[in-house]
């Protein structure tokens, strides 16, 4: 054997001992991380905890075999067999088209799995073979035979050093997040607060903005779903509707923990807000997850190429979407700042556009005091009057009887903040339509009650709004405006 290549084999025994060392060290001080990876990567969630406390154990052993030369080809071997497994598993996952976090040195380095992974690999590889198969046990440098000699002092020296370095490596990340939000917290204390849903700006954080600008155009997505098929922020916004993008893993233990609430929100403001999952990593462990829920709306990003977009730094996490498409509000970071930002977005009206006489009547969906859900589709094909009521507004009450004569003599359709008995005892031929928070009366440009509008036959408004009862008598009556003169309409 020439001194070059017993030269190679030593320094391939060193770098080996030093990644699988470092890689060991840091796997013991993020065992949660660890064991989140190995799930990402499709290992069963029953052993992850027993792989996530031996995998480290076995990482340093291989280390301390790679150092002397009487261990070293054994070393070598037992390193080729991890790196054999480790690049299967990145293949496959790459093959499917999944990108899982790898945290092969714990929180000091932590990224999607790609290309480079794979090479990365492919080179420890191929150095852990020459290791194993050509071993230079009679050749081994003096300075090695003397490491040997001395093994478990050696040991100890290198998993000490390693240790100090990782938490010295943590220690600089941490200073360095206080210096940033030391620094945030004076630019807030120097402006003032960060304005919200308080009337004085737009967006709904309270606190201090981290994420995009308000006002800012929200990035653009279109991900795959759980069923195959694909949506996107579009898609979402066609609904009309304020929408929250809450940023989750299926592995993240606080995520699955919210996910009961995010449900009950689902229902409690389906009218107000539009409530999509960004997550990640692969559909059965999503599906496993997240379907038992019954979300409507579930994306898969590919890595984190959403939540960074969106600055969205961990999960859980959320940022609100507005109507329009533009950045509504800073990202909430956990569970409590997550319900706070839940709430304020549905407490807010959703400032929507008004549309003209002419054009296609806006779309809605409301259910009825019968109990169905009525669609504005319904209605296409014949002349209906919307009427827009409340049950507390004096102004309604002393128009009942009208409302009697005017279902007789128009398709009437009676849009109301609650349920009104009296109008119901009364025997209505016209649907009561429930709109507690008035989003369907804004769209048409109706502030106030009582108010009215004529929707064509062919899915067009058909008159401006009218407010008040002699206006919505003029809308219904055209006559009446001979007998009365010309009440006044919005």
């Amino acid at each position: 054997m020439t001194l070059a290549l017993a030269g190679a084999i030593v320094a391939a025994r060193a770098v080996l001992a030093v990644v699988f060392a470092l890689a060991g060290i840091a796997k013991l001080g993020d065992p949660a991380g660890t064991g989140q990876m190995l799930r990402a990567f499709g290992l069963p969630r029953a052993a992850t905890g027993a792989f996530a406390r031996l995998l480290p154990l076995v990482e340093l052993a291989v280390a301390i075999a790679l150092v002397p030369s009487v261990s070293g080809q054994w070393g070598a071997l037992a390193a080729a067999v991890l790196l054999v497994g480790f690049t299967a598993a990145i293949v496959v996952n790459l093959m499917l088209g999944r990108k899982p976090e790898c945290r092969c040195f714990g929180q000091v380095a932590s990224a999607p799995i790609g290309p480079a992974t794979l090479v990365r690999n492919v080179v420890l590889l191929a150095m852990a073979a020459l290791a194993a198969f050509a071993p230079a046990t009679e050749s081994d440098p003096l300075v090695l035979v003397w490491l040997g000699a001395r093994l478990p002092w050696v040991a100890g020296a290198v998993v000490l050093l390693g240790f100090f370095a990782i938490q010295t490596f943590l220690m600089l990340q941490i200073l360095r997040q206080q210096g940033r939000m030391l620094l945030r917290l004076e630019s807030i204390e120097g402006s003032g607060h960060a304005l919200g849903f308080d009337g004085h700006a737009n967006g709904v954080a309270s606190h201090e903005h981290v994420g995009l600008p308000f006002g800012t155009p929200a990035p653009e997505f279109e991900l795959p779903t759980l069923d195959g098929k694909r949506s996107s922020l579009g898609a979402l916004l066609a609904l009309e509707r304020r929408v929250v993008l809450l940023f989750a893993h299926p592995s993240c233990g606080p995520c699955e923990a919210l996910l009961p609430e995010v449900a009950e929100w689902q229902a409690t403001h389906e009218n107000r807000l539009t409530l999509a999952i960004v997550s990640e990593g692969a559909v059965k462990e999503n599906r496993r997850v997240f379907e038992r829920y019954g979300f409507q709306h579930i994306v898969l990003q590919d890595g984190t190429t959403v939540s960074d977009a969106y600055q969205a730094y961990g999960t859980p996490a959320a940022v609100v979407v507005e109507a329009d498409g533009q950045i509504g509000s800073g990202v909430a970071a956990g569970a409590d700042a997550i319900r706070e930002l839940v709430a304020s977005a549905a407490a807010v009206p959703v400032a929507v556009r008004v549309a003209a006489r002419g054009e296609i009547a806006p779309a809605f969906s409301a259910r009825s005091t019968a109990g169905e859900t009525v669609e504005s589709a319904q209605f296409k094909g014949q002349d209906v009057a919307l009427l827009f009521w409340s049950p507390d507004c004096g102004f309604c009450r002393a128009a009942v009887d009208d409302v009697v004569r005017w279902d007789r003599e128009v398709q009437l359709a009676i849009v109301s903040a609650a349920e009104d008995e009296e109008l119901t005892a009364r025997g209505l031929r016209a649907r009561l339509l429930i709109d507690e928070s008035g989003e369907i009366g804004r769209s048409f440009g109706a502030s106030g009650t009582p108010m009215a509008v004529r929707i064509a036959a062919d899915g067009t408004i058909a008159s401006e709004v009218a407010a008040g009862k002699d206006a919505i008598e003029t809308l219904l009556r055209p006559d009446h405006r001979r007998q009365n003169g010309a009440p006044k309409t919005v």
